[in-house]
């Protein structure tokens, strides 16, 4: 456990059972709810033991940073995120930078107390049309089947556009490609989770790998393709841009598939 975190006893920690290339991922969750979901409750004569939801996520980069500046430069990248997504399409957090001793050296460290997400992971590799969304539907008493669709569908326009805009106007894209990083609710809304991966966009016809080496730049824009041609039914307005349009190059998708391939055989 980082030695850092000193919680109350009205709240613990857990580790989370998803864990990020670039993050360390814990749960914060009520004493009371991790009691009742190890000791159970009698609900009509039966003991059930619910499993405790977290209140809120904590998220520790594994990334030391050489300085405050740089690190806040990272919380940067974030609230341009936000500005551009909003709350409506971005999980929300609140960044803090700790100084952290290890090893009797200081470090510094980013972490944050993010929004927990409550659905299903959005796959967009599997998309083909608007009725392929009815798979991630989780049966529930809030919603319908058709609800979801209709709602998810709404928001995957509104996030399309959003994220086009920000990839115009400031070359920044988050990563959109990673497993888990886009969430559909229970009601249908949209949520990307995975705030740690903003990418800078280089000009030029190389292919950008980031610090894991995964080609995280042009996997992203080939999900907003998708997310934009199968279910918003818009033409990418990024295909005849004079910068951004390489993305879409059949032979440069050919070779960010080998390098894909190649980064997760080396994992």
């Amino acid at each position: 456990m980082i030695n850092f975190l000193r919680i109350p006893g009205h709240y613990q920690l857990r580790r989370y059972f998803r864990a990020g290339l670039r993050s360390q991922l814990l749960e914060l969750i009520s004493t009371r709810d991790l009691e009742k979901e190890i000791h159970g409750i009698l609900v009509s004569g039966i003991r059930r033991f619910p499993r405790a939801k977290p209140l809120k996520m904590v998220r520790i980069l594994k990334n030391r940073f050489s300085s405050c500046a740089t690190a806040l430069e990272e919380i940067k990248r974030y609230t341009t995120l936000l500005t551009f997504l909003g709350s409506d399409f971005v999980a929300q957090s609140e960044e803090f930078i700790v100084e952290h001793r290890e090893k009797d050296q200081n470090h510094i460290l980013l972490c944050g107390l993010q929004e927990y997400i409550e659905g299903t992971i959005l796959d967009p590799w599997h998309l083909s049309d608007e009725s392929s969304l009815e798979h991630f539907y989780i049966p529930n008493p809030e919603t319908t089947t058709q609800e979801f669709t209709r709602q998810a569908v709404s928001d995957i326009k509104g996030f399309v556009g959003a994220i086009t805009a920000m990839v115009k106007q400031t070359g920044l894209i988050p990563d959109l490609a990673g497993d888990g990083n886009l969430m559909l609710s229970h009601r249908g809304r949209l949520k990307l989770v995975d705030i740690n991966n903003i990418i800078k966009i280089k000009p030029g016809p190389e292919i950008q790998l980031d610090d894991k080496g995964y080609p995280c730049c042009d996997k992203s824009m080939e999900v907003l393709s998708i997310l934009g041609h199968k279910i918003a039914r818009i033409q990418s307005p990024l295909v005849d841009d004079p910068f951004l349009g390489k993305f879409f190059d059949l032979e440069r998708r050919q070779r960010v598939n080998e390098l894909e391939q190649a980064f997760y055989q080396n994992l």
